[in-house]
């Protein structure tokens, strides 16, 4: 072997070893989009049950003063709910 087909046949492999890395770059900058899309998705939805969760806290604090002001007015009925729901609903 003479020193032109070594030269040739390391050039060649260089050239091989750079497309296959181009490949893999591309392949990865790819999955990584694919990613950070799913992860912009996962947030979103995160967010919306986040809000939704704060909605029910809201109501839930309403049913609550509601309840309590009932007590107050009508303790005999406030009373007879507060032993419904302790006993009637599980």
């Amino acid at each position: 072997m003479n020193i032109e087909t070594k030269l040739r046949g390391s050039l060649a492999m260089s050239l091989l070893s750079l497309t296959i890395l181009v490949f893999f770059y591309f392949q990865q900058q790819s999955e990584l989009q694919r990613y950070e899309i799913e992860n912009y998705s996962l947030q979103n939805r995160c967010d919306s049950l986040y809000d939704e969760l704060f909605i029910r806290h809201v109501e839930n604090g309403r049913y609550e003063a509601t309840f309590e002001h009932l007590k107050e007015v009508n303790p005999k009925l406030g009373d007879e709910i507060e032993e419904w729901m302790n006993h009637e609903t599980e």
